[in-house]
């Protein structure tokens, strides 16, 4: 059975943010049984696609749902998170500098129980696209098939996100990526 806590007890910027927040993220991350907050369109999609390449199935299917918010957010996701008690996976960049970016900036929610911080380990690979790009290499070039999958990409922006999720082709992906993916079950 769920935990029952009044909303009531978030704090109060907290509280106003969410009340200005158009759509239904708040609910997503109160039904979900697991959440993985991401900082932005590209990052849920090489995460859904990490999960099929793995599972096999979307995460949604499993009932985690991978949720873009703006990485100023991720503190206010943190405290719904922390007073449901709700497991939440948060990836984020770390913008070439881990301790401002993520420790100092997290404080007060690294080492939660419920809550998983996820980055690259590497403060080189400041955000998503470096560190994909990365692991993608072959002799300092991009891969044939990284290569064909970014040409590819601009003429898929105007598909669904089911569609460009079927359309990838199978990359590497980073180990922080991989990483998220397994904290998940």
């Amino acid at each position: 059975m769920g935990k029952i806590e009044p909303l009531a007890q978030l704090p109060q910027d907290t509280k106003d943010y969410f009340k200005k927040l158009p759509g239904y993220d708040t609910l997503r991350v109160v039904l979900a049984e697991k959440v993985i907050l991401v900082e932005g369109p590209t990052d849920e999609l090489i995460i859904q696609r990490a999960y099929v390449d793995e599972y096999g199935v979307l995460p949604i299917t499993q009932g985690i749902d991978v949720i873009v918010v703006d990485s100023l957010a991720f503190k206010r996701y943190c405290d719904i998170a922390v007073l449901l008690n709700k497991s939440v996976i948060i990836v984020t960049d770390n913008d070439g500098n881990i301790k401002t970016n993520i420790e100092d900036k997290y404080a007060d929610y690294i080492g939660k129980d419920n809550l998983t911080f996820i980055y690259a380990e590497n403060e080189q690979l400041n955000t998503i696209e470096p560190s994909v790009l990365e692991v993608n290499c072959e002799n300092g070039e991009p891969s044939v098939t990284f290569r064909e999958v970014i040409s590819k990409r601009n003429s898929m922006m105007s598909k669904s996100k089911q569609e460009i999720l079927e359309f990838m082709k199978k990359i590497n992906y980073p180990e922080y990526i991989k990483n998220a993916i397994k904290q998940c079950n």
